[in-house]
């Protein structure tokens, strides 16, 4: 009577096993690999310091910049945050977007930015940085927010050996608090991993129809950088990838309206282009995610000019 259930949750249970044994093992693998090949180039490239691997190595401490624009000058500086676009991601240092607009401004435009970050690590900076001792005053803070920053509120506590962005956090109690990240050994078991996954698609696919911890995490962003500089003009840079750009609207009209409420001014990346064809491939690198230089040539002067800078 019982012997058929008994053998399918044998046969169930060693599925389990195998597939937690062979998911440890392929991870464990990937890491060897990428121990193995940016150990193997760090001492010779600094620029490896910036690749995503040999950060995981590290445990990606969250203080770790490219040099910002420093000027001589009596004018108060620039904060710029955002990800690889904002960071200038596949471009020599002075090609950055950052120094481009360092150059248009005459400002130092300290730089913020970090690859495979997002909203949560600006307000990460504010609560645990002191800005002042780099930045007494301050007239501008530009964020260059692109529409992946809503799965990054989200997804990165899944694999902690490729991906970067393990900072989350939860509205929890009337506040946002922090997530503790995983033991690295439970992010290799097969199960909790797809468990975990299913719940995260879950959480991203309603952020896209509310926004609801991304308007709370650039809220409480704005009131940090309103206590430190509460006469800066916050700027939010609406940006995407080359594939998104035809689409009618990145972030929607009624949250627009929000940001726009809480006094963060939305700058739409078409309404900055004019009638240049920004899909061309000149635009884009191969990757056909990140911008080229013409591209933030085309937005920066635009920038400048409206806000006087």
């Amino acid at each position: 009577m019982y012997k058929k259930p008994i053998k399918i949750f044998i046969v169930i249970t060693i599925f389990i096993i195998i597939s937690e044994i062979i998911c440890f093992l392929a991870e464990s693998y990937e890491l060897y690999q990428y121990k193995k090949q940016f150990e193997a180039v760090a001492d010779k490239d600094d620029s490896v310091n910036w690749k995503m691997g040999y950060k995981i190595l590290k445990d990606y401490p969250i203080n770790e910049f490219n040099p910002s624009a420093i000027k001589k000058t009596n004018k108060s500086p620039v904060l710029w945050f955002g990800c690889s676009f904002a960071d200038g991601d596949l471009m020599p240092i002075d090609k950055k977007p950052y120094n481009k607009l360092s150059d248009l401004t005459g400002r130092t435009v300290i730089n913020r930015a970090q690859g495979g970050t997002g909203t949560q690590y600006i307000y990460n900076q504010f609560i645990n940085f002191d800005f002042k001792k780099i930045a007494p005053d301050v007239d501008f803070i530009i964020y260059t927010y692109i529409d992946d920053h809503l799965h990054r509120l989200y997804t990165y506590q899944i694999n902690p050996l490729t991906d970067i962005a393990n900072i989350r956090y939860e509205y929890k109690n009337n506040k946002l608090q922090k997530i503790p990240r995983w033991n690295k050994y439970l992010y290799s078991s097969f199960l909790i991993k797809r468990l975990k996954n299913i719940c995260i698609h879950h959480q991203w696919n309603q952020e896209y129809i509310d926004y609801h911890l991304f308007n709370i995490t650039i809220n409480e962003c704005r009131k940090k950088m309103k206590e430190l500089y509460p006469d800066a003009k916050f700027i939010l840079i609406e940006f995407n990838t080359k594939d998104q750009i035809k689409e009618d609207d990145f972030i929607p009209p009624w949250e627009i309206k929000k940001l726009k409420s809480y006094g963060i001014d939305v700058i739409k990346l078409r309404d900055y282009t004019g009638n240049t064809d920004i899909t061309d491939d000149k635009y884009w690198f191969e990757d056909k995610i990140n911008p080229r230089e013409e591209l933030w040539d085309i937005i920066l002067p635009v920038l400048v000019k409206k806000y006087n800078m």
